[in-house]
């Protein structure tokens, strides 16, 4: 009976794991979303390369922005619309927790401006 009741348990578990989607497990791998420090306004989008998602590769980018887009619909940061203000490279010297390549600064778009 124990083991039954084990095996049930390790699959119940592993089709949990099935459910999550390649596009979800690479966001959570290879990105991440914060405020930035500097301006409680921004977040932060940071994302890592790799050879899957290569640097310079319109592909890759385009994937990129949609897990910026699941971040920002996920944790509701912008009602309306939001856009990056900023892209760029990690400088070497740079403090950089999470092994990030790719630094992006994100803003809310408010209902009036994006209507113009």
């Amino acid at each position: 009976m124990q083991n039954q009741v084990t095996a049930a348990a390790l699959i119940a578990v592993l089709a949990g794991c099935a459910g999550v989607g390649e596009r979800d497990f690479d966001r959570h791998r290879l990105s991440r979303i914060g405020v930035s420090p500097a301006d409680p306004g921004a977040w932060l989008y940071e994302a890592k390369i790799d050879p899957k998602y290569p640097d310079g590769n319109a592909a890759a980018e385009a994937i990129r922005m949609d897990w910026l887009d699941d971040w920002m619909e996920q944790r509701k940061f912008c009602t309306h619309a939001y856009e990056v203000v900023e892209r760029r490279a990690f400088e070497p010297d740079e403090p950089n927790l999470y092994g990030s390549d790719l630094r992006y600064v994100v803003k809310c778009v408010n209902a009036a401006v994006s209507a113009e």
